[in-house]
């Protein structure tokens, strides 16, 4: 299965809506979205556990998931991996989809693996085994693959079903200022000409700092992404995460451009049709 139409990362789910999937299932409905995707595990460690005073408690994520997806809620599971215990990673990435009955896994490699070719492809040949049969993967990393070249890409590559470029666009008055369509376009040609024809989800900034001073970026940089990625003929996008849009300044008012959109385009209003005109014109050099 593969994430269709608009949906949110979550990290800590204690830290959106206090871990309470009822409440958070209900926000999917109001926003709209067709899929969440959650932290299962981190390196070989599962993740989202619960501290119970002693030990830390796995009792908390499969109630969660379950809940949401009895309310109709496609629920992925994202795996932040470093390289340095391949096959513990892949281990604790498949018993996380196994025991959580995930309806994807999407594995999140972090610069750690830079020049660790064996070990990626000791990760993804281990997991590849453990998975169901014809069970995607998605791949997120980094926007611009081909600006890090000793990144062990071939064995992510040769196993992904689709791939979930982060486009983190910078404020437009620094000196690395990008809008959110240009670093779309240039994510989605940079991973084409490494692999082409693999389905994209892109992954857009919904938070501030990392090239973004407070308040963050704006309403309309996430419908303008949203049109971009649709114009782009992707199956879907994503925003990084839930629980900053709910913590930092400006989150409330980002989160009502994500539940105003409409993704099908069978229905896209007035302002959405204007948007998506003004950026084929701007692709193509057009004086509106």
């Amino acid at each position: 299965m593969i994430p269709q139409g608009k949906g949110l990362f979550i990290s800590k789910i204690k830290q959106v809506y206090f871990g309470s999937a009822e409440i958070v299932a209900k926000k999917c409905t109001e926003l709209a979205l067709g899929w969440v995707a959650v932290k299962i595990a981190d390196g070989a460690a599962f993740y989202n556990l619960r501290w119970n005073g002693k030990r830390w408690s796995d009792d908390i994520l499969s109630p969660w998931v379950t809940e949401l997806k009895d309310a109709g809620i496609e629920v992925y599971g994202w795996h932040q991996v470093y390289g340095y215990n391949p096959q513990g990673d892949a281990t604790a990435g498949s018993r996380r989809i196994l025991q959580l009955g995930l309806d994807g896994y999407i594995v999140h490699p972090g610069a750690e693996y830079n020049s660790f070719h064996s070990a990626a492809a000791s990760y993804m040949g281990e997991l590849v085994q453990l998975l169901p049969p014809k069970f995607d993967v998605g791949l997120m990393s980094f926007g611009d693959p081909e600006a890090y070249p000793d990144f062990p890409w071939e064995p992510f590559l040769g196993h992904a079903s689709y791939f979930l470029p982060m486009v983190y666009w910078h404020h437009p008055d620094r000196m690395t200022g990008t809008t959110p369509e240009a670093e779309l376009v240039s994510a989605i040609e940079g991973w084409s000409r490494i692999r082409p024809g693999v389905p994209f989800i892109p992954a857009g900034r919904a938070f501030s700092d990392d090239g973004y001073p407070d308040p963050g970026p704006k309403p309309e940089d996430l419908q303008a992404f949203m049109d971009a990625c649709r114009l782009k003929n992707c199956q879907g996008a994503g925003f990084w995460c839930w629980e900053q849009l709910l913590q930092q300044n400006g989150g409330s008012i980002r989160l009502d451009a994500i539940r105003n959109y409409t993704w099908d385009g069978a229905r896209l209003s007035i302002e959405q049709r204007i948007s998506r005109l003004e950026l084929v014109a701007r692709q193509n050099g057009w004086d509106l």
